[in-house]
């Protein structure tokens, strides 16, 4: 999907692209300069699309996993999402997107530098009964 959001703020007329992208994933540009990106990424979504690559069966919860035929595995492919696998991402799709800059701003230098502004990471432990949920938490 792609949504293209237009607004006016105090008179300065600004276009906003917005880029769904498959597996939990968009992409935000905005047309004037310094032309930002956001994006956002789903942890549990990129790592189910690494485990069917790696032929490895799992239940998926709406926002983690149930179980899983390689849990020592799982924890592997957990553990390298990272900043290395993002920026991975970033430039990956950076070349098939829409950009502001011309082939001739970018040999000239004028390119996109990644900066983390805010990477959130969860524990999604399940628990069998909410005693261990709440000694989890209260400890």
């Amino acid at each position: 999907m792609d949504y293209l959001y237009d607004s006016e703020v105090a008179g300065i007329r600004r276009f906003l692209r917005l880029i769904v992208l498959r597996g939990g994933t968009f992409w935000k540009t905005n047309a004037y300069a310094p032309y930002p990106v956001w994006l956002w990424l789903n942890g549990h979504e990129w790592t189910k699309r690494q485990l069917e690559k790696a032929g490895i069966g799992y239940e998926a919860l709406d926002n983690g996993f149930g179980s899983c035929n390689d849990p020592e595995k799982l924890q592997k492919v957990c553990d390298r999402l990272g900043p290395g696998a993002v920026k991975n991402f970033f430039w990956r799709w950076l070349d098939r997107l829409p950009s502001p800059f011309t082939p001739a701003d970018m040999r000239a230098g004028y390119v996109y530098d990644l900066a983390f502004r805010q990477f959130e990471v969860s524990d999604t432990r399940v628990f069998e009964r909410p005693q261990a949920g709440r000694m989890w938490f209260e400890a």
